[in-house]
């Protein structure tokens, strides 16, 4: 499917929004959890990928939901992380509730 173009540009995005995230202390910790995340994804995809091109498609599909959670996971979690860059940055600009951003920020924690 046009040469996994799809699962590299999502690992790409989300590598984007990790190096944005390097700007701000506080988000190191979250970024490196989903840069090893994002490795993980990087190994098993290969696996996938050789055993499909093997033409061994049972084994390709035996963990297919599992492979769609952990994609969900990872997703939701570079989503949060977004939403973190986001709330650090206008912290930085002390532009609208405080208390709100931290509270963006906590919630990524969890």
């Amino acid at each position: 499917m046009n040469d996994g173009r799809s699962a590299i540009l999502l690992a790409q995005t989300i590598r984007k929004t990790m190096q944005e995230s390097a700007a701000y202390e506080r988000l190191k910790p979250d970024a490196q959890g989903l840069e090893e995340v994002l490795a993980a994804y990087k190994i098993v995809l290969k696996k996938l990928v050789s055993k499909a091109m093997s033409g061994n498609t049972e084994a390709f599909l035996a963990d297919a939901n599992l492979f769609m959670e952990f994609c969900g996971l990872m997703v939701i979690g570079w989503q949060w992380l977004k939403q973190g860059v986001s709330a650090c940055r206008l912290l930085g600009k002390n532009a609208g509730d405080v208390l709100f951003y931290v509270s963006k920020i906590r919630t990524l924690r969890y």
